[in-house]
């Protein structure tokens, strides 16, 4: 499973009129909606390939290259057991395989800045 998340974040410039003898507290309201879609996507792969750095991590083969496979690609899925149980088929030199997942997101619609006016106390009178 791969995720990626990303946040944005930004500001309002407001000017917000504060009169004598009150306390105002502005507040940033950002109203959201979200959305949720699968999706499926076909990949498709051929022609030639040349595929190296094999590396085992034994210390009798002092971690060094161990094989090198060049071909048709579709000739070395095919070499590799129960491919098909991996996802991918071969359609003659075309091998396929699906990806599928689920994208959620939100995102803003409408930004507000809501305003709240309390009188404050005098303590000189």
């Amino acid at each position: 499973e791969n995720t990626n998340e990303e946040e944005l974040c930004w500001g309002v410039d407001s000017c917000v009129r504060v009169p004598p003898s009150c306390e105002t507290v502005a507040e940033l309201v950002i109203l959201e909606e979200q959305c949720r879609r699968d999706f499926r996507i076909e990949n498709r792969m051929s022609g030639k390939v040349l595929v190296t750095g094999f590396v085992v991590t034994n210390l009798k083969l002092n971690n060094s290259l161990v094989t090198v496979i060049e071909g048709n690609i579709a000739d070395i899925i095919r070499g590799m057991p129960n491919y098909a149980a991996k996802g991918f088929t071969i359609e003659g030199n075309i091998v396929k395989y699906e990806t599928k997942g689920t994208c959620i997101f939100r995102y803003g619609v409408e930004q507000k800045v809501k305003i709240n006016e309390t009188a404050l106390r005098s303590y000189y009178k």
